[in-house]
């Protein structure tokens, strides 16, 4: 992960490249259900994310939405958590310049929906509510 983290750095330009191959496996593995995979890739994103603020990031930022997307329309609530945390850690970066020409509309619905899960477990339901949240 350090290796990869260190090349993104050190080459911004390939960041987008990166974003979209990592969404791609991301997005086969969420399809397979291999949620060891999806798990490893969603870390990925997210240490990238976290370890690259710069201007190059604009077009990865596109990748890891749609995959926190994917996540979250999955039917594994185990996902949906998971693409929840994604979104949290998104959303508590600061940046020189906001873009808000991105559509957070299905977010917003989702995370409403997940407000409202009717799962059958009761530990569950609790979990993807509290997610939603």
């Amino acid at each position: 992960m350090e290796k990869l983290t260190f090349y993104a750095v050190s080459a911004p330009e390939k960041l987008d490249r990166i974003g979209s191959y990592l969404a791609e496996r991301l997005s086969r593995d969420v399809v397979r259900h291999r949620s060891g995979y999806v798990l490893i890739a969603m870390e990925a994103l997210d240490q990238l994310l976290m370890a690259c603020h710069s201007q190059s990031i604009k077009p990865f930022v596109e990748s890891f939405l749609h995959m926190v997307a994917k996540l979250l329309e999955s039917g594994e609530p185990k996902l949906q958590v998971l693409g929840t945390n994604s979104f949290v850690k998104f959303a508590n970066i600061e940046e020189d310049t906001p873009s808000y020409h991105r559509r957070y509309d299905f977010f917003v619905s989702r995370f409403s929906a997940m407000c409202h899960s009717c799962h059958s477990d009761p530990e569950i339901r609790t979990e993807i509510r509290i997610a939603g949240i």
